[in-house]
Formats: structure tokens, C-alpha cells, sequence
């Protein structure tokens, strides 16, 4: 199995993103691990659910994210891999999802 502490690095980072000290406190910030290649997870905080998995692709670790809420207007969802976080507007999230969990892990 890969080596996760790169890509924890990157999934924290995204988690995160725009909180101050105090707010990050709060946060349960969940480390990735080996059994989200296998079972997909879902956080929630506040008004937005994350929905995330792990898939390998070339043999590297590769973090799907899909940020959605019902209250806000918001449903997006982004791929993070060890050197980079990036918006995924092509849904790139649903096809890998369907692949690798098939109608196990639907809204």
C-alpha cells in the first residue's frame, strides 16, 4: 500500500483552507487511511457535507471530494493528490465514484 502522509498533508491543507486558528480547533480533521480505498466517508460541519474517497491511479494515492449543502447554494467537487489540490469541473469525482463503489455510495 502507498505511503498516505503526503496526501494527508494536501487533504488537511484542503479541510482547512480559509480558517483561522480557532476554527480549525473545532474541526475533527479526519486522517485519511487505507480502508477509504475500499469505504467512502462523509464529514459534516456546519451546513456543508464532504463526501470522499481514495482511489491509486500510476500507482500514486488520489483524494475524490464532493462538497455539497442543502442550505447553501453549493455542490462541487474537487481532486487532491500529494502536490496539488484542484477544482473539478468536468465531475471527474462521479465517474471514479461509480468505477469504484458502483451504487454504494449515492445521494
Amino acid at each position: 500500500m502507498p505511503d498516505l502522509k503526503k496526501i494527508n498533508e494536501k487533504f488537511q491543507e484542503f479541510l482547512t483552507d480559509g480558517l483561522n486558528e480557532e476554527e480549525i480547533k473545532k474541526v475533527q480533521v479526519p486522517e485519511l487511511s487505507e480502508e477509504l480505498f475500499e469505504t467512502p466517508k462523509e464529514i459534516k460541519w456546519r451546513y456543508v457535507s464532504l463526501r470522499y474517497f481514495l482511489v491509486l491511479e500510476d500507482e500514486e494515492p488520489v483524494v475524490y471530494i464532493r462538497a455539497y449543502s442543502t442550505v447553501h447554494d453549493l455542490d462541487e467537487t474537487f481532486i487532491v493528490d500529494e502536490t496539488s489540490i484542484k477544482h473539478d469541473p468536468d465531475g471527474t469525482y462521479f465517474k471514479k465514484r461509480n468505477e469504484n463503489f458502483g451504487d454504494k455510495f449515492r445521494l
